[in-house]
């Protein structure tokens, strides 16, 4: 059964297809993501040996150091996080040598969005709650400890498709610039593996037409040896060369080929044509297409980036 190089066409995209579209449904489809980013962190009582006589107090308390540390809670996957998503919610927890002092609600997108953040004094923990977090939704606090850390805030959670909740520390940072640096750098890493795989789609196509063209040639003469006889001038001769022996290579078909394609073109006789006849069989049964490499090449790395996006072993 022959098959037309549209039907190879066609059937090698299916194949393709069938095996890409699953690296791009899990990479780009149902990405749940949760960031806590720590944007700034500043002393609001400065080291001044005056202020070394003054008594600073809040409710009732002395305070002889005092820090606000800026952070924001954002929902960062593409889907919604509601409530019987949690399991746990998220918790805060400050380093042992800050103690908590009071939570500032700053800012929350939308507007409307429920969020509560009780303290838990004894455990100098943080708990967030909120009852819907949309793709983009955040909450943006102002926590104020009684003296600076040099360790960074941890926060856990148990939330369904959550594996880790992702601390950033932008800390003296311009938090927008980091934002579009980051989408930059995502987009630029997007298209490399767009590009990446659109290459690779390419040489499997290009490499798997010539092969399979080659190996029909092969089997045409295998099962008819008397096929090219049928050919009444060299035009016919050398269209069928050119198109079913493609995959050989312009070098391979030189070697092999020249001289008895050069003597059957400037005589087409039953002699010239016997001896182009042997060359092409010998070429068929005695190499191997050039094509057919980068068709190998293009399958072994479309399986270890489908083995590496979309585990399926």
């Amino acid at each position: 059964m022959q098959f037309s190089t549209k039907e190879i066409v066609i059937s090698l995209l299916i194949a393709a297809a069938s095996i890409t579209a699953p690296i791009i449904y899990q990479e780009y489809s149902h990405i749940s993501g949760l960031e806590f980013r720590i944007e700034s962190s500043s002393s609001l009582i400065p080291a001044d040996p005056l202020l070394s006589d003054f008594l600073i107090t809040y409710q009732g308390k002395p305070i002889k150091s005092l820090t606000r540390m800026d952070c924001t809670f954002l929902n960062s996957g593409n889907v919604p996080i509601i409530p019987d998503d949690i399991i746990d919610e998220p918790i805060i927890r400050i380093p042992k040598d800050s103690k908590i002092i009071s939570v500032i609600l700053l800012n929350k997108y939308p507007r409307n969005l429920y969020a509560q953040f009780p303290i838990n004094i004894s455990q100098n923990e943080i708990k967030l709650k909120f009852s819907l977090l949309n793709p983009g939704d955040y909450i943006k606090l102002a926590i104020y400890l009684n003296r600076s850390s040099n360790e960074l805030p941890t926060i856990a959670a148990r939330i369904k498709g959550i594996r880790e909740i992702n601390i950033i520390n932008n800390i003296q940072k311009d938090i927008q610039k980091s934002e579009k640096s980051g989408n930059i750098y995502e987009a630029f890493i997007t298209a490399i593996k767009y590009i990446g795989v659109m290459l690779i789609l390419i040489i499997i196509l290009f490499g798997g037409k010539e092969t399979l063209e080659f190996h029909r040639a092969k089997n045409l003469l295998k099962k008819n040896p008397n096929l090219l006889d049928n050919f009444d001038n060299f035009s016919q001769f050398k269209n069928f060369i050119d198109i079913n022996l493609a995959a050989l290579g312009p070098d391979q078909r030189k070697k092999l080929l020249y001289k008895e394609i050069r003597d059957a073109e400037g005589d087409f006789s039953k002699e010239n044509k016997i001896k182009l006849i042997s060359a092409i069989n010998n070429a068929l049964n005695t190499t191997s297409p050039t094509s057919e490499g980068l068709f190998i090449f293009g399958i072994v790395v479309l399986i270890i980036v489908t083995y590496a996006y979309w585990p399926i072993f």
